[in-house]
């Protein structure tokens, strides 16, 4: 390995570096000529989770290796995966401007340790963390190609104003927001945020067509997971034209709508299940004459704890969902199809006429 040229080892550890950092770090052990090569790599892939000790400690090495590399080549983060945590989800309903950061826990591997608490006591708000993550997001955002933002349900927009000038894929749980409420959608002024965009995966929350449409023109790949029909199916005929016959979006080839698991009988009233068989229904019938190809396939198996209180919210946040996004994510970076990956079985355009397929019908079956 010593006698590769340089530039055939940079190739061979880029293509090894898409594990969200473990790979870039293990390299830089083995020795100090694969430390110095694999430098520019330190944040070719970066997976972070939701606590703030490790966001912060993030934020702190960023910043020490772009002031030592001013002079030189700093390393550019391309694909980065990161948890952003829920102030409801962790801390009940407790006022976070009062209230320590401190008893968030690490998701993915357990909780914080105390004595790594004490280094960042100066996070005590939620808003705070908040511009902690926005600070990762200003630094990275000129060089990154993926970004998988996973914020839970209500959280603060984290993303609003930030342009992203070469990111070509973007994953993230939407809101339900309008705008003017604080959403993470931008006003509709000024150049694109996203002017590279080409594929836009939501994981809840609703397709702003308006918002999408100017700040993403390139998009030619969407995909809404876990839809639930809050602004109603018809939405989605939007897609393919609007109001003045014309197309939003000019370069799309390809839409997926997975519907959100139905409700729970038990827990709801039988009002928002109602609701539901007509949102499948009538999103069925919408799509029928879409201008792309338009793939729903049957929704995603919840676990117990995913299962939202109120029918009309989100699937709550799990750990086994994380990790498939995660994975997916991987997929991405490494060349394959990852949520991408979806049946013909399941295109709109194999079925004629309005009567809903049998895999989409047995969800519309109280069980």
């Amino acid at each position: 390995m010593e006698k590769l040229p340089v530039e055939l080892l940079i190739s061979i550890f880029r293509s090894a570096c898409v594990d969200g950092g473990y790979t870039a770090c293990s390299l830089s052990l083995v020795c100090k000529h694969f430390r110095d090569t694999v430098y520019p790599l330190y944040f070719h892939s970066v997976a972070l989770d939701g606590s703030p000790i490790r966001l912060s400690q993030f934020l702190d090495r960023l910043k020490r290796e772009y002031t030592v590399s001013q002079t030189g080549v700093a390393p550019k983060a391309r694909h980065l995966f990161i948890q952003v945590a829920n102030a409801a989800s962790y801390m009940g309903d407790r006022n976070w401007s009062n209230e320590s950061l401190d008893d968030i826990p690490n998701t993915l591997d357990g909780s914080v340790q105390t004595a790594e608490r004490d280094q960042h006591a100066s996070l005590t708000s939620y808003e705070d963390y908040t511009a902690l993550v926005r600070s990762i997001l200003h630094l990275l955002a000129a060089d990154l190609y993926t970004l998988v933002l996973f914020q839970h349900n209500h959280a603060h927009p984290v993303i609003k104003g930030i342009s992203f000038p070469r990111l070509r894929e973007l994953t993230f749980r939407a809101s339900r927001k309008p705008v003017d409420e604080g959403s993470e959608f931008s006003p509709l002024e000024g150049p694109p945020l996203y002017p590279s965009l080409t594929r836009l995966h939501l994981l809840s929350g609703e397709l702003s067509i308006d918002h999408w449409a100017y700040h993403a023109p390139s998009l030619t790949h969407i995909r809404v997971s876990n839809y639930s029909g809050w602004k109603g199916p018809s939405e989605f005929a939007r897609v393919h034209e609007d109001s003045a016959g014309l197309r939003p979006f000019q370069q799309l080839q390809q839409m997926i709508i997975q519907p959100t698991a139905p409700p729970h009988v038990r827990r709801v009233h039988g009002l928002s299940f109602a609701r539901y068989r007509n949102n499948i229904r009538v999103l069925w019938a919408t799509q029928a004459e879409a201008s792309v190809p338009v793939f729903l396939p049957p929704p995603r198996e919840l676990e117990p704890q995913e299962r939202p209180k109120d029918p009309r919210q989100s699937p709550e946040l799990s750990l086994s969902h994380v990790r498939m996004v995660l994975t997916e994510w991987e997929d991405r970076i490494e060349g394959r199809l990852g949520c991408w990956d979806v049946s013909e079985k399941y295109a709109r355009g194999a079925f004629e006429g309005n009567l809903l397929p049998l895999y989409l019908a047995r969800y519309l079956t109280i069980q």
